[in-house]
């Protein structure tokens, strides 16, 4: 599996602290224990202090290819409400970034950042979150609300990202209190949490120090002989005071000579006040020491001559320190709550904490009894090796292998939204108004590596798999697009599609889809490099007359032939527009005569070619869906409805179709028309549309006619249609080869009308023919085709039976499986 570690952690405000310490552990000892898996590390370049340590210190673990960057849009804080367009526009950029590195599994080791840092984290915005986990740590600021939450900021905050936790498909915890909190609290399943608990660097571990280095850092901290230690933050939970008060209800006999020692990262007011505590309770200036943050070597020294070790914190996830003590050959007692007792699994070594007598008591008994305190110190050090960072790793990298399966193995992958897509969903962010234009040009450059890691992921993926490549429209509202979906899908080996850039989709995009052209005036440069990195050996081109600028295309080509590529073009027109002279498809003679095989759909079309002096033509027949209807209805030539498809676009006669419904219903026929017809993204389409829907209000027909104008999946606008007697295709002038909608429509069963266009030559045999295109024609061929059909005529039982042996002998895979054997045969 590929798994990716987002180790933010490390550079957040965390970073110096025990979830800092503990995510660089972890992940160390991952990459030592990964196997066959593949570990690879995601950090923040917007977050540039430490970033090149960090790096220098990972590029130590994997190769410098498994680290990976994203670049937020910052300042990206919580704690301030005016940047919360940014931290949520980096939110997608983040998981955008991640998606495009396709890994099996993303694993996230602190989630609960980003208050008053940069850091961003998320769960399920893009990337899957049933392939993400997370570590969880504890739920103090669940627990303790009101203690931890009084700000509504950082309230908000917390739980925002506690609703993200709980979708994750899996949180790995780091105590078995942690894991049954998470249970009972967050209401999640077991089998959602796993504890993968929790272990300390090996530098931990007994040493004999000599006189003089024992002597330097006691002097170096006003340690003046024996000393208790306790370490940690200066966190409300860590119940220094208490110690403070159980250290000062000691006899006088039993502390004499001996110094508490307060390590961790303090200020001036916390001292001050826990000085005023030790003052109430007796103690002398000299006898409570604060060490500040101590550096590591000098914090082993101090747990290996530290005399006793004491932790009374009030709630932990784990309990590190403790562990850290043990480790280091140092007595430890300790609280007797949530997650500490697991650590030390001794009853003689734990106390109250929320008993200052209980505390002190325990502090006497280990001061007084010197056998008592020998055995709780070889406890603690045969304990401590029950724990290690491979132990953990392991755990983690089984729970994430059991619990996810490799997603992104095939071209068939989970999508990953395009840059279009992405800044739609930015800009439909609630707070979006609020983004300045440098806020723009950060997320633009985000945006830009978003994409170019998509691309290096791709030709991962690609490279060596096929080499065979599509130039088409694809997952677009286009005929021509949802014709080359339907030839690739049976292919064998699927090819690279290399399509055009759009601005909407019909549906996500798959890891075989490049976007890497624009239609209409595109030299094609960044295209034919697409192709030579993929070292693609065979080109199927759909050509329309929208989607090339000729000249342009005419050179492609050539370049192409030239380095020995194999190119099959099918022509879905032949038909030059009028009067548009750089449109002749005389200009691309010279060109396609090179071409190993030009395919056109009709016998008219081969002859145009053959006229143009093209030689390298055949006949390829269009597809239909595989789709089997539901049982066909008796027409009832009194009261049957009709049914139009395909874009709502002009010369497809839907005007004239309209008037004909009038006509009818005026000659007593109780018609109705359902028009499945969709908008398309054109400024022609919406005043059509608007058209339409002008007349069919002055006909008087808002009752008999209905209008769907959303672009429908093909099984949602075959429910439509099949619902229809009749369904018509009432085309004008057009010079379009063949028409997918009409093949769409025949696979309904229904019986299907078309205007007498040489567009409609390829299904002839299927069809009834009306008599003309004015709306007189079309009513009075309505009119006729469903008397027929009322009575089942001969004429009319010969058609429905020809079509279904037309619609066996054109179904996708027939068809795509001669392009297949066209595809080898040009390969061998």
């Amino acid at each position: 599996m590929k798994i990716l570690i987002d180790l933010q952690s490390c550079q957040s405000g965390s970073k110096h602290g025990g979830i800092g310490r503990y995510s660089m552990n972890l992940a160390s000892a991952m990459v030592r224990n990964s196997g066959a898996h593949e570990i690879h590390f995601l950090l923040n370049s917007s977050i540039t202090e430490d970033l090149q340590e960090l790096n220098a210190e990972l590029q130590r673990l994997v190769p410098v290819d498994h680290i990976h960057m994203f670049s937020s849009v910052v300042p990206a804080r919580e704690s301030d409400d005016a940047n919360k367009f940014r931290t949520r526009a980096s939110e997608y950029v983040r998981e955008a970034l991640i998606s495009s590195l396709q890994p099996d599994a993303l694993f996230i080791t602190s989630l609960i950042e980003g208050l008053g840092d940069d850091v961003i984290t998320s769960v399920g915005n893009i990337f899957p979150s049933c392939s993400t986990a997370v570590i969880l740590y504890d739920l103090i600021p669940l627990v303790e609300r009101e203690k931890y939450l009084n700000d509504p900021r950082a309230s908000a905050h917390y739980f925002r990202k506690l609703d993200e936790m709980k979708k994750a498909g899996l949180l790995l915890s780091i105590s078995e209190f942690s894991r049954q909190e998470g249970i009972e609290l967050l209401k999640l399943p077991s089998s959602q949490i796993k504890n993968i608990s929790s272990a300390v660097d090996e530098k931990f571990q007994p040493t004999e120090l000599p006189e003089e280095e024992i002597k330097a850092v006691k002097d170096k901290y006003g340690i003046s002989d024996k000393f208790l230690m306790y370490t940690g933050s200066f966190d409300q939970r860590k119940n220094h005071a208490a110690l403070i008060k159980a250290f000062a209800q000691l006899s006088l006999a039993t502390r004499k000579g001996i110094q508490l020692l307060i390590v961790g990262n303090g200020w001036d007011g916390v001292y001050s006040r826990l000085r005023t505590i030790a003052a109430e309770a007796g103690l002398e200036p000299a006898d409570i020491l604060f060490a500040g943050k101590v550096p590591d070597q000098d914090l082993l020294a101090l747990y290996n001559c530290c005399h006793l070790f004491v932790f009374p914190s009030l709630q932990e996830g784990f309990g590190l320190p403790v562990l850290e003590a043990m480790s280091c050959g140092t007595p430890v007692i300790c609280s007797n709550v949530t997650s500490i007792p697991e650590v030390i699994d001794l009853d003689e070594a734990l106390f109250d904490p929320y008993s200052v007598e209980s505390i002190s008591q325990k502090i006497a008994e280990l001061l007084t009894n010197e056998s008592l305190r020998k055995d709780i110190r070889q406890h603690g050090i045969i304990r401590a090796k029950e724990f290690s960072w491979d132990i953990s790793a392991q755990k983690a990298l089984a729970a994430i292998e059991q619990q996810f399966q490799p997603l992104h193995s095939e071209l068939d992958a989970a999508s990953v939204p395009t840059t279009i897509e992405l800044i739609n969903k930015v800009t439909a962010l609630p707070e979006a108004a609020e983004a300045t234009t440098s806020d723009l040009i950060a997320l633009a450059i985000a945006l830009e590596e978003v994409e170019r890691v998509r691309y290096v992921t791709q030709q991962q993926l690609l490279r060596g798999k096929t080499n065979v490549g599509f130039i088409t429209t694809w997952s677009s509202r286009c005929g021509i697009a949802s014709y080359s979906e339907q030839l690739v899908k049976p292919l064998a080996v699927q090819p690279v599609i290399f399509a055009p850039y759009a601005r909407e989709l019909t549906h996500p995009d798959n890891w075989n889809v490049i976007r890497c052209w624009h239609q209409e005036r595109d030299p094609l440069k960044i295209l034919s490099a697409r192709i030579d990195e993929l070292e693609i050996e065979t080109l199927v081109i759909q050509f329309n007359y929208g989607f090339f600028d000729f000249e342009m295309f005419s050179t492609f080509l050539e370049q192409q032939i030239d380095r020995k590529r194999k190119v099959i073009i099918t022509l879905h027109s032949t038909t030059d527009p009028d009067g548009v002279e750089e449109k002749r498809l005389q200009r691309l003679t010279s060109s396609l005569s090179k071409c190993n095989s030009v395919l056109v759909h009709s016998k008219k079309d081969r002859k145009h070619l053959q006229q143009l002096g093209l030689e390298n033509v055949s006949i390829f027949p269009h597809g239909v869906l595989e789709h089997t209807p539901r049982n066909a209805r008796a027409v009832n030539a009194r009261d049957f409805l009709i049914a139009s498809y395909g874009f709502f676009l002009p010369n497809k006669g839907l005007l004239e179709l309209i008037e004909a419904i009038s006509i009818l219903c005026a000659h007593g026929v109780s018609a109705k028309l359902i028009m499945v017809n969709s908008r398309y993204p054109a400024p022609e389409s919406e005043n059509l549309i608007k058209k339409a829907k002008e007349q069919i209000i002055r006909l008087n027909l808002h009752e008999q006619i209905r209008i769907i104008d959303d672009y429908l999946p093909d099984e949602e606008s075959l429910a439509l249609l099949e619902e229809a007697d009749l369904l018509v295709y009432p085309y004008q002038k057009t010079g379009e080869s063949s028409s997918a909608a009409v093949r769409t429509g025949l696979v309904t069963k229904r019986p299907v009308a078309v205007t007498p266009l040489p567009i409609f030559d390829d299904v002839k045999d299927a069809v009834f023919y009306l008599p003309g295109t004015s709306p007189q024609d079309i009513s009075s061929g309505i009119l006729e085709i469903i008397e027929q059909a009322s009575i089942k005529s001969e004429s009319f039982m010969k058609v429905m039976n020809q079509l279904e042996g037309w619609l066996k002998d054109h179904q996708f895979p027939e068809v795509s499986a001669r392009l297949g054997e066209l595809i080898a045969a040009r390969n061998s």
